[in-house]
């Protein structure tokens, strides 16, 4: 997952190429498949919680898995009202 490894290089101090690799995803996005919440978490390890809301609803809207916001990458969103709002109308606990 892009999601993953931009995680692993912003730990690692490389944060050059999980900017790479979130314009990569943003490119590959199509009517057809959405990278949203890959996008979306590769801005929360970024520490961007406003462009990871944005992508989120972005993802929402296009109906994506719901289990996806069970991740790890977004325990750093857990805490921000428009995660939690999100949540809540996805219908998932809290």
């Amino acid at each position: 997952m892009h999601s993953n490894l931009a995680g692993a290089y912003v730990v690692s101090g490389k944060r050059s190429e999980a900017v790479k690799l979130l314009s990569d995803l943003k490119k590959r996005s199509n009517p057809g498949y959405s990278y949203a919440s890959e996008i979306a978490m590769i801005y929360a390890s970024l520490g961007d919680t406003d462009q990871a809301m944005n992508w989120l609803e972005k993802g929402y809207e296009e109906r994506f898995n719901p289990g996806v916001l069970l991740r790890p990458g977004f325990d750093l969103l857990r805490s921000d009202w428009r995660f939690q709002n999100l949540v809540h109308r996805i219908g998932l606990p809290g």
